[in-house]
Order: C-alpha cells, then sequence, then structure tokens
C-alpha cells in the first residue's frame, strides 16, 4: 500500500508544481509586476491549510481509504470546473474578475488538499514497521522530487505555449491518475483505534499533546519559525531572479529544477542515515545548513550560485520534514496523530502566510536583500529552538501506538 500511496502521490505532486507552484506565480507576477501579487497568489494556496489541524482530528476515527479517494475525486472535479470557468472567464471578464476566479479556485484545490495530507501521512505507522518509519517518510517525501525538478521548467514551457488553462489541464490530468491508482491499490484492513472518540476529543488530544511534552512544544515552535523564514524566501524568488540577478523569467525552471536535485539528495541522506533515533540531530543540522544556503542565495553573486544555494535548501528541506514527520510519528498515540500532523500542516500555513505578508511589507520597503537575510536569521533561529528542544528531554519513550 506504501508503494501505491507514493505513487499517487508523485503524480499528483507534479501537477500541482505545474500550476500551483509555476504557472499561477508567473501568472500573477505577469499580470502585477511585483513581489506583492506573487505573494497573493501564494496565500491563496496556502491559506486552507490552516484547516488541516480540524481536518486531521475529524479523520481520526475513518477509513483512510474511503477518504483519500473521496478527496483524490474531488480534486480531480475541482480542476476541471475551475479550467472550464477560466477558460470563459478570461474572454469577456475584467482582469479583476479573472484574479478572483483564478485565486478562488487555486483556494479550493488546496483546502481539498488540507485533509488528503494529514491522512495519508497519519495512516503510514499502520502500513510501515516502526524501525523503518524514517525510511519511509523519507520514501514519502523523494515522490515530491521529480515534481520540483520537472515541474517548473514543464510549468514554464507549459505556461508559455498554452497559458494559465494549459497549466489547469494538465493538473486536472495528474489528478486524475491518482485518482485511479489509490482506488485499483490493495488497501489492508482498517481497524478503528481503541481510543476513538468524537471530533472534539481527537482535537483536544491533538493539541494537549502539542503543549504538554516540552520536546513536542519545541519542536513546532522551530516549525513555525522555519516556515516563515519559508514564505519570506518562497515570495521573493521570482523577483530576485529579474530584479537582483537581473534575468528572465524563464530561469525560474532552473531554480526549481536546483531545488528538486537537492531535494533527491536530501531524501537519498536522510534514508541511509537516519536511522537509529538521529531524527532530532538531523533537524537541527538541516535547520542550520538551510539558514547558510539562503544566506549564499542573497549574497552570492550569480544564477549558478543562486542554483547551487538552492540544490542545498533542497536537501536541507527533506531533513527538516522527515525529521519532524517520524519524530511525531515514533512519540505520539495514534488517538493524537492524524490531528497533530494536520497541525503541523497549519503551523506551516499560518507560517508561510505570515511570510508571504512579511516579504509584500518588507520587500518594497527594505528591498529585497534585506527582506532574505530576515529570513536566514529566522532559520538560525529555528536551528537553536530545534538543539535546545532537543536536550531539554530524552526522546518520549512507552507511548502505545
Amino acid at each position: 500500500m506504501l508503494a501505491a500511496a507514493c505513487e499517487a502521490q508523485l503524480v499528483a505532486v507534479m501537477g500541482e508544481h505545474l500550476l500551483l507552484a509555476t504557472a499561477l506565480p508567473l501568472w500573477a507576477y505577469d499580470r502585477t509586476h511585483s513581489a506583492r501579487g506573487v505573494a497573493m497568489a501564494l496565500a491563496a494556496v496556502t491559506l486552507p491549510a490552516l484547516a488541516s489541524l480540524p481536518a486531521g482530528a475529524w479523520a481520526a476515527r475513518r477509513p483512510p481509504r474511503s477518504l483519500l479517494l473521496k478527496s483524490a475525486a474531488l480534486r480531480v472535479a475541482l480542476t476541471l470546473l475551475l479550467w472550464g470557468v477560466v477558460a470563459i472567464t478570461s474572454l469577456n471578464v475584467s482582469p479583476p474578475a479573472e484574479w478572483s476566479v483564478v485565486l478562488a479556485g487555486a483556494f479550493a484545490l488546496s483546502l481539498v488538499d488540507s485533509l488528503f495530507m494529514p491522512v495519508l501521512k497519519a495512516a503510514l505507522p499502520d502500513w510501515t514497521p516502526a524501525e523503518h518509519l524514517t525510511r519511509a517518510n523519507a520514501l514519502l517525501e523523494a515522490t515530491d522530487i521529480p515534481a520540483y525538478v520537472l515541474g517548473p521548467p514543464l510549468g514554464v514551457l507549459l505556461y508559455a505555449r498554452w497559458g494559465l488553462t494549459g497549466a489547469i489541464l494538465a493538473q486536472a490530468g495528474a489528478y486524475g491518475a491518482a485518482w485511479l491508482r489509490l482506488a485499483t491499490a490493495r488497501w489492508p484492513l482498517w481497524k478503528e483505534p481503541e481510543t476513538a472518540g468524537a471530533f472534539g476529543f481527537h482535537l483536544k488530544e491533538a493539541l494537549t499533546w502539542a503543549w504538554r511534552p516540552p520536546l513536542v512544544r519545541g519542536l513546532l515552535l522551530s516549525w513555525t519559525a522555519g516556515m516563515v523564514a519559508g514564505g519570506i524566501v518562497e515570495a521573493l524568488v521570482l523577483p530576485f531572479l529579474t530584479q537582483v540577478l537581473h534575468q528572465p523569467e524563464s530561469l525560474f525552471g532552473l531554480f526549481g529544477a536546483a531545488l528538486g536535485a537537492g531535494m533527491a539528495a536530501g531524501a537519498a541522506a536522510t534514508a541511509l542515515w537516519g536511522e537509529k533515533d538521529k531524527e532530532p540531530r538531523i533537524l537541527t543540522g538541516a535547520t542550520w545548513l538551510a539558514a547558510g544556503a539562503v544566506a549564499v542565495f542573497t549574497h552570492g553573486d550569480g544564477v549558478m550560485i543562486g542554483a547551487g544555494a538552492l540544490f542545498v535548501a533542497g536537501g536541507a528541506m527533506v531533513g527538516i520534514h522527515v525529521a519532524l514527520q517520524t519524530l511525531l510519528q515514533k512519540r505520539l498515540p495514534v488517538s493524537a496523530l492524524a490531528g497533530l500532523l494536520g497541525l503541523t500542516h497549519s503551523i506551516q500555513a499560518a507560517g508561510l502566510l505570515v511570510g508571504f505578508a512579511v516579504a509584500g511589507a518588507v520587500a518594497p520597503r527594505w528591498g529585497l536583500i534585506r527582506a532574505l537575510d530576515l529570513a536566514t536569521l529566522l532559520l538560525a533561529v529555528a536551528g537553536g529552538i530545534a538543539w535546545s528542544a532537543s536536550h531539554v528531554e530524552e526522546p518520549l519513550s512507552g507511548v502505545e501506538k
């Protein structure tokens, strides 16, 4: 089942990188020629993830097969609807109306994802022995890598040739293939958790575990600071390319490919060295490595130095994600796991949104360089918090899963 989930995720994420991560920011930049416009488009994609905490709590006592198949089918329907609406509105409506339609569609697609991902990650411990969870998480993260490598260049080509509607249609096809793979998979028998209760029970359980152990509390605080920094960087990469490096928008795909190649290296390294409870060290080291990479990206001179820095940042991103997810999966009871994994997605969304807002406010006033320096500082602080949290207490043990 793990293989089927990874294959479906690979295809779906490829479509998302064609549209939501590449074509949509390019479209927004073409319309506004500003970091603020790109930040608004990215915010529309990110905002729905705030619902991941209640979505995870709601899904905790429901069979993952039904939830994943229904959400996958809904993504196909929404993408096709968006394609039809955009194709019609782009012909005979004003630019503000077209802007509203596109961002609303992106918001709706991301809202469905806020249910899909927590369910998928919460089911992973049921499909994988505990001693192999780090490698399984690395494998799941690795499914994003082809999308990061190929998605941006293909998204640039699709957008240049067929515009936003071409990218939307490609994403609909990717979502359809993902649904088909899940529908034809052999699912293990699902057993309702012994501690299953109502929605409020799982929500309270997740929030209790998020605050009670100092280790978990520190990890989530570090994750928050890192996501704010990530939002700043994500919103400013395209303006930095065109306004600071004075390069054409077409090289945006090169930066995305470099990030994806780094993620491939990071996934391989994490799978190789991520066993034997090394997750706290991986999380701390990867966060500091990301801070160094952003500093080099900001102050390096040239496109290739920037691409190399993003390569390193991509590897660090995988290490951070895998280490955090594995720590939570190993240490938390099943009654809290889906909700808390949903909380990490909500924190990710909130942090990115704050980062987008900071980028949109700081970059016009202080400049792109200082805004990116702020992101470097936040990542350095996040690494310090992760290091401190991992030394406050020993990793939790004895938790019944």
